[in-house]
């Protein structure tokens, strides 16, 4: 269904996956995880006979547990619009979840691959939810030392957008694993660790800081830009923030918009160009004399 004020997550869809082991719904320590460092998405058409399209995903995995990990469970399930909910959203659909065997020494970065059979209406999936599950019994019990979040590519705006406040936004579902702790209604608070900007733009804020959510139930969070006017193809704008529950914090995720040449450009870049762009600008910050950083708190 259609949500007023709020776009649907075309482009930038939030995924919030399990957490490591934890007892209390607070810890003053951030749990080591296993970091996800890149991922890709698109189609790909494997040769035959007979040939076959599908939906590749690329993630990029860091072992920052501490430990070893010897035959970790990786699993994936890419979906668009709401994971559990494919139906409440226009274009829903959650594709079945596929899992990998994997060795991670410590420190260890390594990259899995996912083919997953292309959606019956051809279009691709708009978000990824991966977890990394250390054994058998706690892949079962939906327990893992990684926490991800994440979006395949940005808001994408035209150039005529110019003096205007845009917002993107994305479904914040209740995590799964926050669900097998039997919390309840939790209160989740937004906190920004990093803002990326154009010179003259600057960012109007999220939506709201905290606000209370009950399992199996989703929410729409925004960030707001404003954009001035003669914007340039290409000009990327992003934040960055964590989700917490009291102390714990479960992972971080960004928001952002790039600028295109024409609407038309945007769904031949979505999955493409965004996501390298906020790649680029993450890793390259002090080569971009163009865009000025407001560091973690």
């Amino acid at each position: 269904m259609d949500m007023p004020g709020a776009r649907l997550a075309a482009f930038a869809v939030f995924a919030l996956v399990a957490c490591l082991v934890a007892t209390s719904p607070a810890s003053a320590v951030p749990p080591q995880q296993v970091q996800q460092t890149s991922i890709s998405a698109g189609f790909v058409n494997l040769p035959g006979p007979p040939p076959t399209r599908v939906w590749r995903e690329t993630v990029t995995f860091r072992n920052d547990t501490g430990r070893a990990l010897p035959g970790a469970i990786v699993t994936s399930q890419p979906y668009s619009g709401a994971k559990d909910f494919p139906g409440i959203v226009r274009g829903g659909k959650t594709a079945a979840i596929q899992e990998q065997k994997v060795d991670f020494a410590v420190g260890e970065e390594k990259k899995v691959v996912f083919d997953h059979p292309a959606p019956a209406d051809g279009k691709g999936y708009t978000a990824w939810y991966t977890d990394v599950y250390d054994t058998p019994a706690n892949r079962a019990k939906g327990i893992a030392p990684w926490v991800g979040v994440g979006n395949y590519a940005f808001l994408l705006i035209p150039l005529d957008t110019g003096g205007s406040t845009v917002t993107d936004s994305f479904l914040f579902p209740y995590p799964d694993a926050i669900e097998r702790r039997g919390l309840g209604p939790v209160t989740y608070s937004l906190v920004v660790t990093e803002l990326e900007l154009p010179a003259d733009w600057s960012f109007s804020g999220l939506s709201e800081e905290s606000f209370l959510l009950a399992p199996f139930t989703e929410r729409f969070v925004g960030a707001g830009f404003n954009v001035p006017t003669g914007l340039v193809a290409g000009q990327v704008a992003f934040v960055e923030f964590d989700v917490r529950i009291g102390d714990e914090t479960l992972g971080g995720t960004y928001l952002g918009i790039q600028v295109v040449p024409e609407p038309r450009a945007a769904t031949l870049v979505a999955l493409g160009l965004g996501a390298l762009a906020m790649v680029a600008a993450r890793r390259q910050r002090t080569a971009q004399t163009a865009y000025r950083r407001v560091p973690r708190a």
